[in-house]
């Protein structure tokens, strides 16, 4: 060995801190080759990879971390991560149920199955995923708006409404809620309210396309065509109709 394996080690570290993930990547890759039963450069050399994209790298990094020592939830965690790009999706639903078996109040990993049942149509078990999560932190902003969206889905519309004024309780002025707030309520039919909050979206950000699009979807709904067209011009400002 003709380097210092700490110093090297050290290099790799402040690459990764810099987001310098190519250049770690070629440090902790050598430092493996020296020490390839430390679980702990095979984590590294996972988390680079994730951050690289380079999905099948990635997980197999965290196939011989977890070989070596199996009381790893980010391990198991991050492998989930990277199952999931891969649309390994039984793979990373059991590494997420490893996470939940370990750490049974890890949020993070509630959520992530959540949104994997729901990606793949099965909404029924992503709300019962999502209720357990709220069981464990109903004042969190993410697992409200996450059932509320499973509630609307589900045209469950009432609950979504309840999940959404509860997550608006703990931040008012959250744009995204706010219009989803509206959305629901247009969906039940009570305009006028809707209204209200579409234009509370809007004073907090004027420059929201989302809030101007929708608003204007709901003007037009009630024939105010004149300012219902002008504001459904903002369509042309959100991602779904800039994609090439």
């Amino acid at each position: 060995m003709n380097f210092d394996p700490n110093e090297l080690s050290k290099k790799g570290l402040t690459f990764l801190q810099q987001g310098r993930f190519i250049e770690a990547a070629e440090i902790f890759d050598k430092l493996i080759l020296y020490f390839p039963k430390n679980h702990e450069l095979y984590n590294i050399i996972g988390f680079v990879n994730l951050e690289l994209k380079k999905y099948d790298l990635s997980i197999n990094a965290y196939n011989k971390s977890l070989t070596i020592n199996q009381n790893q939830p980010e391990a198991f965690f991050n492998r989930a991560l990277a199952n999931s790009e891969k649309k390994y999706l039984t793979n990373a639903l059991s590494d997420y149920q490893k996470v939940i078996e370990m750490q049974p109040g890890n949020i993070n990993a509630y959520i992530n199955i959540g949104t994997l049942y729901e990606d793949i149509g099965r909404l029924d078990e992503a709300l019962d995923i999502a209720t357990k999560a709220y069981k464990i932190d109903s004042a969190n902003i993410k697992i409200l708006a996450n059932r509320a969206n499973l509630y609307q889905k589900l045209f469950l519309n009432n609950r979504a409404l309840d999940d959404l004024n509860s997550a608006l309780n703990i931040e008012p002025n959250n744009i995204d809620l706010i219009i989803n707030h509206a959305n629901v309520l247009k969906g039940l039919h009570k305009f006028q309210l809707a209204k209200k909050s579409y234009q509370k979206a809007i004073s907090i950000n004027p420059k929201s396309a989302n809030a101007h699009f929708h608003y204007g979807l709901l003007l037009l709904l009630e024939k105010n065509f004149d300012l219902g067209w002008q504001e459904y011009e903002y369509r042309w400002n959100l991602e779904k109709y800039n994609k090439p």
